[in-house]
C-alpha cells in the first residue's frame, strides 16, 4: 500500500528531463521574479533572479502536487531542499550540517574571494582540479556562510503580504514558503560582496557550490560581467528536455560542452569532468580481479523489487564460467556510511556488494567490463573517456539529433542494448577483450569521443 502511494507521487511529478518540468519551472520563475522584486523593493533582472532561485524553483515543482492541496504558513525553511515530500526538521538539519562545519573550516574564504575579484579578471567557479583549468583564471575557494539571529524579518512580513493577494493556493505557497536566504538574510549577504570592475569579469563556471557562489556570480553578471557555463555530466546534448542544460544555457552567455552544438551559444569545448576521472583512473592498476561491475543507481522501497527481479535474471543467465566473479556497487547518497544494505537482494555467491565508498575510479579498474543499469549515465561517459570496457541498457526517449546516429552505432556494436536480454545474450557470445579492441578502432566511435567526450 505504501509503495503504491509513493508510485502516485512520483507519478504526479513532473519528470526531471522534460519539456513539461522545463515549461512549469519557466512559468514559477516569471512569477517569482516579480515577488523577489517586490519583497526587496529592487528592479533586478530576469536573469539575476533565475541564476539564484534555480534550487527552489526545482524544488518547488518537486512537491508542486503538495502545495496545490491546502496553504501552509510558517513552514519555510534556512535553505531550499529537493524532496518529494515536505522536508522534515532532521532533514533540513541533515542538508544543512556539512555547510555549517565547512564553515568554520574556511572561514576566511570570503576575505580572500573579494581579494581574488581585486586582482583578477578571469575567474573560475568549481571547475575540476587540473592543469588546464588552472590557466584559466583564478579558482575562488568555497565560502559556507552562516546566518546568525532571525535576519530582517520586515522583508518576511511583506513576503507574507505578497502572498495573501494570491487566491491560487500553489502560488501562495510559493511565496510563503520562500526559504530565508532568499528573504530575511538576502541583503545581508548581498552586502558581503565587494564589487570590483565587474564590467572586466569573465567567470567560468562548471557547478556552483553554494548558494552564495550563485549570488555572487549573479550580481556580477547584473553588473555587466561575461558568464560561460561549462558542461559537467551526462544527459547534456542527449536529451531534448535536459533542465540543467535548459536552466545553464539560459542564463550565460556561452554554454561550454563535451564537443557538441545545440543551442545558439553552445560552445563546442573538452570534457573537463572526465579528464579530472581519467588522472585518477589512471593511478590505479587494472586488476581485472571482477569480470563485471555492476553500477546501480539510486535503490529505494519504490523500485527495490524492480531492481531484484533485473539482478536474479541477470544472474541466472549470464554464462557462469565465463563470468564467475562480479563486484555490485549502489549509488551511495554520502560518504560517510555503508550503502551495502541497499543491495542486500543479491545472495548470489558470485557477487561481492561495494560499500559505495569505494572511489569509482578504483572500482572500475578492479573490473573487466562495467554494466551500466541506466544511459545515459555519466559513469557510462567516464568508462568511454578511458576506453574501459561497459555495456548499458539505453532509457532515453527523446534523443537529441546529435546523438541519435551514435545510440544506433553503439547499439549495433552491442556496447548498448533496449533490454536485459539483448544484453546478456551479446556477454555471452563475445570475449571482452577482442570485441572492445576492436571497437574502439572504428571510426564512429573515434567520431563519437570527439563531439561527445572531446578529449582536454
Amino acid at each position: 500500500m505504501q509503495a503504491e502511494k509513493a508510485k502516485r507521487v512520483v507519478e504526479e511529478v513532473p519528470e526531471v528531463f522534460s519539456l513539461e518540468r522545463i515549461e512549469i519551472s519557466e512559468t514559477i520563475m516569471k512569477e517569482l521574479v516579480k515577488v523577489m522584486n517586490e519583497i526587496h523593493q529592487v528592479n533586478y533582472s530576469y536573469r539575476f533572479w533565475k541564476i539564484i532561485m534555480g534550487n527552489y524553483v526545482n524544488a518547488t515543482v518537486s512537491i508542486m502536487h503538495i502545495l496545490k492541496k491546502e496553504v501552509l504558513y510558517n513552514q519555510y525553511s534556512l535553505e531550499a531542499v529537493n524532496s518529494h515530500s515536505l522536508p522534515t526538521f532532521k532533514q533540513q538539519l541533515i542538508a544543512r550540517l556539512p555547510s555549517v562545519i565547512k564553515h568554520y573550516k574556511s572561514f576566511n574564504a570570503l576575505n580572500t574571494i573579494n581579494k581574488l575579484l581585486q586582482q583578477n579578471n578571469s575567474i573560475t567557479v568549481g571547475l575540476p582540479d587540473i592543469e588546464v583549468s588552472k590557466k584559466m583564471g583564478a579558482s575562488l575557494p568555497v565560502y559556507y556562510p552562516i546566518y546568525p539571529g532571525s535576519g530582517n524579518t520586515e522583508k518576511r512580513k511583506r513576503a507574507n503580504e505578497i502572498a495573501e493577494k494570491y487566491t491560487d493556493t500553489f502560488y501562495k505557497n510559493m511565496v510563503l514558503r520562500l526559504p530565508k536566504v532568499y528573504v530575511e538574510y538576502f541583503d545581508k549577504k548581498m552586502e558581503s560582496i565587494v564589487l570590483s570592475e565587474p564590467a572586466t569579469k569573465t567567470f567560468h563556471v562548471h557547478v556552483p557550490p553554494t548558494l552564495f557562489s550563485n549570488l555572487l556570480i549573479a550580481w556580477y553578471v547584473e553588473n555587466g560581467a561575461k558568464l560561460c557555463w561549462y558542461q559537467h555530466g551526462a544527459y547534456y546534448g542527449e536529451m531534448i528536455g535536459h533542465n540543467a542544460h535548459f536552466h545553464e544555457a539560459s542564463v550565460s552567455d556561452e554554454f561550454h560542452t563535451w564537443g557538441w552544438k545545440i543551442k545558439s551559444n553552445d560552445v563546442p569545448d573538452a570534457a573537463f569532468r572526465l579528464e579530472k576521472f581519467k588522472q585518477q583512473y589512471d593511478g590505479y592498476s587494472k586488476t581485472g580481479d571482477f569480470d563485471f561491475l555492476m553500477c546501480y543507481p539510486d535503490v529505494y522501497d519504490t523500485n527495490r523489487e524492480f531492481y531484484k527481479k533485473v539482478t536474479d535474471h541477470f544472474l541466472i543467465d549470464i554464462d557462469s564460467n565465463k563470468y564467475s566473479s562480479v563486484l555490485a556497487r549502489p549509488r551511495p547518497l554520502n560518504k560517510m556510511f555503508s550503502h551495502a544494505g541497499r543491495l542486500s537482494f543479491i545472495t548470489d555467491k558470485r557477487v561481492t556488494i561495494d560499500t559505495g565508498l569505494t572511489p569509482m575510479t578504483k572500482v572500475i579498474a578492479q573490473s573487466k567490463l562495467v554494466i551500466q543499469f541506466t544511459v545515459p549515465a555519466t559513469n557510462f561517459m567516464e568508462c568511454l573517456y578511458v576506453d574501459h570496457p561497459t555495456v548499458g541498457l539505453l532509457q532515453n526517449d527523446q534523443p537529441t539529433q546529435a546523438i541519435k546516429p551514435y545510440y544506433d552505432f553503439l547499439l549495433q556494436q552491442g556496447v548498448l542494448h533496449h533490454n536485459f536480454d539483448s544484453l546478456i545474450k551479446h556477454l555471452n557470445s563475445i570475449q571482452i577483450e577482442e570485441w572492445w579492441a576492436a571497437l574502439i578502432k572504428e571510426p564512429m566511435y573515434l567520431q563519437f569521443k570527439n563531439e561527445f567526450l572531446r578529449k582536454v
